[in-house]
């Protein structure tokens, strides 16, 4: 299975909604826990370090973090970034 296609396997994931319910809810909760967070934290960076770690069979090349400041110097350490988005 590709990282994009494992990544569709979890659509269904949605945000409670609501005055006070931003970054929470049971599913959102879950990954933000699986990855060292709390509710309340931004889960975008945990949900895509999760999917990395599913896709690498717990040997991800990124930690689990919530953190995209945290990815982005990784990315730049390991001459990740491109100016260009391309195949590879």
């Amino acid at each position: 299975m590709t990282l994009p296609e494992l990544a569709r396997k979890f659509l269904y994931v949605r945000e409670l909604t609501g005055t006070l319910a931003g970054n929470t809810g049971a599913r959102v909760e879950a990954i933000q826990r699986w990855g060292g967070g709390k509710p309340g934290d931004s889960w975008c960076a945990f949900f895509v370090t999760m999917v990395l770690d599913i896709c690498y069979e717990g040997a991800s090349p990124i930690k689990r973090t919530g953190s995209c400041d945290e990815i982005l110097a990784w990315a730049r350490a390991n001459s990740r970034i491109a100016d260009l988005p391309h195949v590879g």
